[in-house]
């Protein structure tokens, strides 16, 4: 549900900001037909621009060849609900008549090609669909940026397209709008489409069950070991077995790539004959048997998936416990193997977010596997890929094996002990834990220069607050005019314009702003003549002087009204520093 409400808000704020950007570039109002569906869906339908009726309904294919789109979806019983569908060219272009004024319609430019295709791109990070359908012949040359494809030579065949580190497979079908089609066709295409994606279904069930049918083939065994009893080897052999932990804290979908990422360092780990013991967060689980098994293990595998920032809710949540319920005895011996593997991008930042916590637990790094992956076809697309991961998994083994000494870190050798109360757990049963606090007697290591830090923080936080508390006075004491007068930075030195504020709830309040040359003057009153007229309240004018409101985003949410040259407009926010209070 909170991945749902995410991509709602992400798409919103998409459109706004497309809408914002042709209304400056063209001084025009278009309204905007925006994509409907299931955001979840793992295809998305590409249609070339909106008809008249759809353009003021405000959805795409509405009326008549929505029936039509409908009655090609029940082939594979899909309703228009469950798939997502959105429009390339997001308004119907026109222009006016000279002539007669009236408003005609016209081809689309070359411009709005490249400006509409870079937001269907955006629109689709969001989404993140397993398949893309463009409808129509000017859809598929725009998206696979060819003018000269053909869409009757590639309709129903599953092509690729890579737009930086997105790759996308596609299956051209005609637009549904289009009258000299019949729907045959589309059936056709449409079932084909339907039977890649239950291949890739087919394909995800048969990693997962892979995942939890590791065997660890057996070890050679040494003459002095042939010569006990098979009771014997089997225990020498056990004891001499190297033992990893793999949590799994990924987003636990079917078109995960950590998914596929771990399934390949379990094999790797299992053929050689590594103890392999796997916690996957999504399920329930003990921390104290968790903790219990990190006393004994070798090593860590912690792997996540980024989907947009940060190392996700289960993975930090599971650090958390470690950290309350733990000790950094029992992580000493650990190295650990961090694997995040991202969808967008920052997996280097959520990585150092990963060995941070786990030197802070006590723990050891061991090596880390960081990569941009889209989706799990591409491993099947690129075998090298699979190989580094393999390699990366026998480096780690290596590294626990040969009990290699760790770096001088920081976080490890310069903790500063300090007595606090700490929470130990005292096992009751195996569900049931007491938790008995108590005060250990600890130093502290150079106190003094512990002290001394502690001084100049608090010190250099009551400047900061003395800064923070003199700025609020003087600003306090200044009226509207002048709070902008003393903001503004100069950055148009060939600025020549004037506006004016009206304050609807307060007019003497009124105000002008007369730039001349890279200089402002401000003050109370109106003039006759401007490039701009600013309509809003007072509390509106204050949450901007204060810096909890911009010029641009009050304007776009309705608290602000204005008419004009809307490119001085913009250009506002950038003039004036209005800093938070």
């Amino acid at each position: 549900m909170a991945d749902i409400t995410s991509k709602k808000k992400a798409i919103k704020v998409l459109y706004k900001s497309c809408s914002s950007i042709i209304t400056e570039r063209t001084q025009e109002i278009h309204r905007l037909v925006e994509g409907s569906g299931s955001l979840d869906s793992k295809v998305v339908f590409i249609a070339y621009m909106p008809t008249d009726i759809e353009e003021e309904e405000g959805a795409t294919f509405y009326g008549k060849t929505g029936t039509v789109f409908q009655e090609i979806l029940s082939s594979i019983d899909l309703k228009l609900e469950e798939i997502y569908i959105t429009e390339l060219i997001k308004y119907k272009p026109y222009k006016v008549n000279e002539r007669t004024g009236r408003i005609i319609k016209r081809d689309v430019t070359e411009d709005e090609k490249k400006f509409f295709l870079e937001y269907i791109l955006k629109e689709l990070e969001i989404i993140k669909p397993d398949f893309v359908v463009p409808l129509g012949q000017d859809v598929l040359r725009i998206f696979m940026e060819d003018e000269h494809i053909m869409l009757e030579q590639t309709r129903g065949k599953l092509l690729t397209k890579d737009f930086g580190n997105s790759k996308y497979r596609l299956l051209p079908m005609h637009d549904p709008n289009d009258k000299n089609q019949t729907i045959e066709k589309d059936i056709e295409v449409i079932r084909t489409l339907w039977d890649h994606m239950n291949r890739d279904e087919r394909h995800a069930q048969e990693v997962e069950k892979k995942k939890y049918n590791i065997a660890p083939k057996k070890k050679q065994m040494t003459k002095s070991e042939g010569k006990a009893s098979q009771k014997d080897q089997k225990k020498i052999l056990e004891d001499n077995r190297i033992k990893v932990i793999i949590v799994n804290g990924s987003t636990g979908y079917t078109d995960d790539p950590t998914a596929e990422v771990i399934h390949r360092i379990s094999h790797v780990l299992a053929e050689l004959n590594t103890n392999i013991i796997r916690l996957d967060l999504a399920n329930e689980y003990n921390i104290k048997h968790f903790l219990e098994e990190v006393a004994t293990a070798d090593g860590v595998i912690l792997a996540t998936t980024v989907t947009w920032f940060g190392i996700g809710g289960r993975m930090q949540l599971f650090l958390d416990d470690c950290y309350a319920f733990g000790n950094q005895a029992i992580f000493g011996r650990c190295y650990l193997m961090g694997v995040v593997i991202s969808k967008q991008m920052y997996e280097r930042d959520a990585y150092h977010h990963m060995i941070r916590s786990w030197e802070i637990l006590g723990g050891i790094e061991g090596t880390h596997l960081c990569a941009s992956i889209k989706n799990v076809v591409t491993f099947e697309t690129d075998k090298a890929l699979g190989l580094s991961v393999d390699k990366k998994a026998e480096e780690f083994y290596r590294i626990i094996n040969q009990k290699r000494t760790p770096l001088p870190s920081s976080i490890r050798s310069n903790k500063i002990y300090i007595e606090v109360e700490q929470s130990h757990i005292n096992p009751v049963s195996d569900n049931e834990v007491e938790i008995i606090n108590h005060k250990p007697s600890t130093l502290i290591p150079n106190y003094d220069a512990y002290m001394e830090k502690q001084k100049k923080d608090i010190e250099d936080i009551s400047e900061l607050f003395k800064k923070k508390i003199n700025k609020n006075t003087e600003e306090a004491s200044l009226n509207e005019p002048e709070r902008f007068m003393t903001s503004f930075t100069k950055k148009e030195q060939d600025l020549s314009a004037s506006i004016q504020w009206i304050i609807d709830d307060h007019p003497s309040k009124n105000f002008n702003m007369v730039f001349t040359s890279g200089q402002l003057r401000c003050r109370y009153g109106e003039l006759p003549e401007n490039n701009v007229y600013i309509n809003l309240e007072y509390d509106i004018l204050r949450k901007i002087l204060n810096g909890k409101l911009t010029i641009q985003r009050a304007f776009m949410t309705g608290m602000v009204k204005a008419k004009g040259d809307f490119t001085l407009l913009y250009k506002l926010d950038q003039m004036f520093t209005l800093d938070e209070t």
